[in-house]
């Protein structure tokens, strides 16, 4: 059973690691974009967001290459569900409050307002991340044994 739960944690490594570090690359080559985005979501203000605009890039692919790598993996697979929790508090909040604003979360350059299918593709990924942690900690306890 634990190398089903090592086959599913390469699969969601690869694709969150690499969903992130290609979301880093998008958002640091149009940082004012980015910015912009965060500001459209009326919670923070100028300075923050343009604060965000470069260090939440710069987290996501750290993120993304300690996923692929596998360094300190317990810790990533964590963050990476913490981040994605933060970003499904982001957009909701963003949707119930009936913002017209893009997401800016992969692309800031993407003009489609959030959606149904925003939440939904967002809901998705916060799923993968807390199976990654699942099956980490299935492996961990199956070391142990």
């Amino acid at each position: 059973m634990t190398n089903v739960y090592r086959r599913v944690l390469l699969v969601i490594r690869i694709i969150l690691g690499a969903l992130f570090l290609i979301s880093a690359a998008l958002k640091l080559s149009v940082p004012v974009n980015f910015a912009q985005s965060i500001l459209n979501y009326q919670i923070f203000g100028i300075v923050l967001s343009h604060w965000g605009a470069v260090l939440i890039p710069a987290l996501e692919a750290v993120v993304g290459i300690l996923l692929l790598s596998r360094f300190w993996l317990k810790e990533t697979l964590i963050l990476t569900l913490s981040l994605y929790l933060i970003f499904d508090a982001m957009i909701l909040q963003a949707f119930f409050r009936g913002l017209n604003v893009a997401c800016g979360c992969f692309n800031p350059t993407d003009e489609n307002p959030i959606d149904v299918y925003k939440l939904a593709e967002n809901f998705l990924l916060t799923i993968l991340a807390f199976l990654g942690v699942f099956c980490n900690r299935k492996i961990q306890l199956s070391n142990k044994s």
